[in-house]
């Protein structure tokens, strides 16, 4: 199943036209050949991952996925972060911030 036609089935609203920041976290999964003591620094969290995919390349995927579902186009973006971290638990956290909030 696709992320779109997922977020598609538990996102009912019509999508957001006004501005948008958005913030990304991309966890990625802690590599089984580190050594022991560097994977036990990971798993508290806070460790950077500095390798591919490209935060860049990231962010535009899932601009692309809320794309028409959250918000109506991405050039309602008028501000975002992204961070890439290793994780005990790899996920992709998205979390937007509507106009009527402080930007």
């Amino acid at each position: 199943m696709g992320y779109r036609f997922h977020l598609k089935s538990v996102f009912q609203e019509k999508p957001y036209n006004g501005q948008v920041r958005v913030d990304y976290f991309f966890g990625f999964p802690i590599p089984k050949s580190w050594p022991k003591s560097k994977q036990e620094k990971a798993a508290k969290g806070g460790m950077p991952h500095s390798s591919k995919p490209d935060y860049d390349n990231l962010e535009k995927t899932y601009n692309d996925i809320i794309k028409g579902i959250v918000i109506r186009d991405d050039d309602q973006i008028i501000k975002a972060s992204a961070k890439k971290e290793y994780t005990t638990e790899p996920r992709t956290d998205i979390t937007i911030y509507y106009a009527q909030e402080k930007l």
